[in-house]
């Protein structure tokens, strides 16, 4: 007891604590009505034997106590399903804590790693992504072109200009295509001298 009077709280006993004692007062019925059924059963006998003996006193005090028994029994039956009622409701709350539990570690650990990550954030980092790729693109369509293309026409068209009979100043029209445009047709004036 504190100075002042009030008493000190006692810890809330965990739930598997509870659980246990629970069950333990639940055997502890069974016992007590298995003790009982006995008894029942001893007082039938006791009123059939009383019966017989023509005491009918007796064998209605022994039903009396039986009756009076079976009562207990029908009470520690009813206490025993709502202990049992009482652990399974504890169970499901345990149960329930563990998923909050559970589902509030997740929350923080979703917190830590999207901490630094805003939608600012993440459009910039996808606006870097798309340079990157079309930096990409135009390095392989780079890569992609024909080696000496140009070079190539221009002798094509040095050497068609005499059999067409075409003047020094010829345009020669060039069809390029790149694997990743669509084709086009580029019209390259090309200057030589006949």
């Amino acid at each position: 007891m504190n100075l002042f009077g009030k008493k000190k709280k006692q810890a809330a006993p965990n739930a598997t604590d509870a659980v246990q004692k629970l069950k333990d007062t639940q055997e502890l019925l069974e016992k007590r009505e298995a003790h009982l059924e006995q008894k029942i059963n001893e007082e039938l006998l006791k009123a059939k034997k009383l019966s017989k003996m023509k005491n009918k006193r007796g064998a209605l005090m022994a039903l009396k106590r039986k009756k009076m028994m079976e009562a207990q029994v029908d009470k520690l039956g009813a206490t025993k399903m709502n202990l049992e009622t009482q652990i399974s409701a504890l169970q499901n709350a345990s149960m329930d804590m563990e998923v909050i539990q559970a589902m509030r570690s997740g929350a923080s650990a979703m917190k830590v790693q999207y901490q630094n990550m805003n939608v600012e954030n993440v459009e910039d980092v996808m606006d870097e992504i798309r340079d990157q790729m079309d930096v990409a693109n135009e390095v392989s369509e780079a890569i992609s072109q024909p080696l000496g293309g140009e070079m190539i026409d221009e002798v094509r068209c040095h050497l068609l200009a005499p059999v067409l009979s075409v003047t020094p100043l010829t345009a020669c029209a060039v069809l390029t295509v790149s694997p990743f445009s669509t084709p086009s047709l580029s019209v390259r004036m090309t200057f030589w001298e006949s």
